[in-house]
């Protein structure tokens, strides 16, 4: 009961207190209340603000998005080095007629993977045009360009053309210029071993009536020097 009767005289006093403002009093505090209300809106206490944890270094691992890892592009293939001298020995027909013969062959010349220089002696014994057995001895140069790759199998093709010229022949001293083509398969049979064939075109020019001209045929073998 006491505490109800405390409540109640402080609800009148107020009630009181109300009705003994003049109306203009009122809206004085009234205006008054509306201002502090715009201004705590406005301005909100520093403790009304959100609160925002500062940002902490993350390493990679930590959530952090990272790339796609980039594909590296395939490198162009290139040629199977080969060595920068070969020597090699071949036999069969030059020009049609029995043959063999031996070279050096150059390498990458001017850094020209594809690239070879040959230089050689050929011996040839056969009937010329007029059915006369006779003997020659030529020296030649070619020059040759690999076709593709010998790769992982270590064969490969290439093709070649050069001149030769008659340096001996039966009955007479020498000979004249004339020239050869051809196309070959080679084939790695070790670190250091190739086998070969070729097939062509020879022609041998005596500077006299006899020539020899027809197929060239030749199976080899060559070695790196």
């Amino acid at each position: 009961m006491r505490k109800t009767a405390v409540l109640m005289l402080f609800i009148f006093a107020i009630a009181g207190a109300s009705w003994a403002l003049t109306p203009a009093q009122k809206r004085a505090a009234l205006q008054k209340l509306k201002l502090k209300d715009l201004k705590d809106e406005g301005n909100p206490e520093p403790s009304a603000l959100p609160r925002f944890q500062p940002m902490m270094p993350m390493s990679p691992g930590q959530g952090m998005m990272m790339p796609p890892p980039v594909a590296a592009k395939p490198k162009p293939e290139r040629l199977r080095t080969q060595p920068a001298l070969e020597a090699g020995l071949s036999f069969g027909y030059f020009a049609n007629v029995p043959a063999a013969v031996a070279d050096l062959r150059w390498h990458n010349i001017m850094e020209w993977e594809r690239v070879s220089a040959r230089t050689g002696v050929i011996y040839a014994q056969g009937e010329d045009t007029d059915k006369t057995l006779r003997k020659h001895a030529l020296l030649f140069l070619d020059g040759t360009y690999r076709l593709d790759s010998m790769g992982m199998r270590g064969a490969g093709t290439y093709a070649g053309a050069g001149v030769n010229y008659l340096v001996y022949t039966s009955g007479r001293v020498s000979g004249t210029w004339a020239g050869q083509v051809y196309v070959g398969l080679d084939s790695r049979i070790g670190r250091r071993e190739v086998l070969y064939v070729e097939l062509g075109y020879g022609y041998i020019r005596t500077g006299f009536s006899p020539t020899y001209r027809g197929l060239n045929a030749a199976l080899g073998y060559r070695w790196s020097l």
